[in-house]
């Protein structure tokens, strides 16, 4: 199956959820939560992603978790990743018991679609996991597709296993005395400016508006005929993304630690530029 075939496949299987004006949702991507030793690329900003996990908690907004979650790639067992970030899990099963969390995987999380890993995940969280490989938001018969964006990377996808091997047993001990991996699209600009192409692609041809992770680039839409967003990542250096929906709009955000007047760190929000969610229903 081609690359955007698979994009296609997954369009047509994807869970479906109807959003108005009310609506409340924050999207964040690629946190590979890990196992805390230098490895961890989560690690140093779990922190930030608490605290502006636990804002949107407050403020009533679903959660949407748009896959790479947790790193199960470098890690086989994810008791361990639950026992080191179990603080962020905690607060994810409070989102599900309110019926406000929504989870996608991607290619370093793939192994949720198991049933036996289901059960585990359910388990360890107290409650049933659901995992989508894609989600679609109808506003106003309008669709934003969300997914992960590795079904167009055929080394994440279709050689996924391979992927995982290397990275598991080579990658991670070399991440550990700094040497990045240039074969992910996080590290390779060309190899993530052609699936940013290719996603592109597929929502200008469908008239599709698509919403991914995956390369871990924050993008918006920033020309009319543009159909494709990027959460970017919660492993930025000193910062996460994402983008949210609230009010009837449409923008990125960004958390990050800042130091005040006097000194002080402190966690902000950072919103960019926002579109009207009506304009989306509006376009041709």
């Amino acid at each position: 199956m081609s690359k955007m075939k698979r994009l296609s496949a997954a369009y047509k299987k994807a869970h479906r959820l109807n959003i108005s004006n009310s609506s409340r949702i924050i999207f964040f991507s690629d946190c590979h939560r890990g196992d805390k030793s230098s490895a961890d690329d989560f690690a140093h900003n779990e922190n930030i992603y608490l605290y502006a996990l636990r804002q949107y908690f407050k403020e009533g907004y679903t959660y949407i978790e748009l896959g790479d979650g947790d790193e199960l790639w470098e890690n086989k067992d994810f008791e361990i990743i639950y026992e080191n970030h179990r603080q962020v899990y905690d607060l994810i099963r409070q989102f599900a018991a309110k019926n406000r969390f929504n989870m996608i995987h991607g290619n370093h999380d793939y192994e949720w679609t198991r049933k036996d890993k289901q059960e585990q995940f359910s388990r360890l969280l107290s409650f049933q996991i659901s995992v989508h490989e894609s989600i679609l938001l109808v506003y106003n018969g309008r669709e934003i597709f969300c997914v992960h964006g590795h079904q167009v990377d055929g080394a994440s996808s279709r050689l996924w296993k391979v992927s995982r091997f290397f990275v598991r047993y080579v990658w991670k001990r070399l991440q550990k005395i700094g040497v990045n991996d240039m074969t992910s699209p996080a590290q390779n600009n060309y190899k993530r400016d052609k699936i940013e192409k290719k996603l592109q692609e597929w929502g200008r041809v469908n008239d599709i508006f698509i919403l991914a992770g995956h390369t871990h680039k924050p993008r918006f839409i920033e020309k009319k005929e543009d159909r494709y967003l990027n959460t970017g990542s919660c492993v930025h250096p000193y910062c996460i993304s994402g983008i949210e929906i609230s009010q009837g709009f449409l923008f990125p955000v960004k958390w990050h630690i800042v130091a005040d007047e006097h000194g002080i760190l402190r966690i902000k929000k950072q919103s960019g530029n926002h579109i009207e969610m009506s304009l989306l229903s509006a376009q041709n």
